[in-house]
């Protein structure tokens, strides 16, 4: 687990972030939720697997490694990072 005591914090803009999906881990009883959505940001944004984002209100890390979409057109690129929350 990375020690977010001695980080700094970014504000990155121009993001949009989506739904992906809701996970309830349970035995008959309620043993944890996994909160996961799709991030968008703009191309060159200092990002890598494991950091943390804040969203909403709520840390999530950014699960695998970012990815670089580039446009075939010119337009708008991004980096997708496909981010998860546990709680439970």
């Amino acid at each position: 687990m990375p020690d977010w005591s001695n980080t700094t914090s970014v504000s990155i803009s121009g993001c949009s972030v989506q739904p992906a999906t809701a996970t309830l881990s349970q035995d008959g009883r309620v043993l944890g939720i996994s909160d996961r959505w799709t991030a968008y940001l703009p191309a060159g944004a200092d990002v890598q697997a494991g950091d943390k984002i804040i969203f909403d209100g709520n840390d999530y890390a950014i699960d695998g490694e970012p990815r670089t979409w580039i446009s075939p057109t010119g337009a708008r690129s991004n980096i997708q990072l496909s981010l998860v929350r546990w709680s439970g």
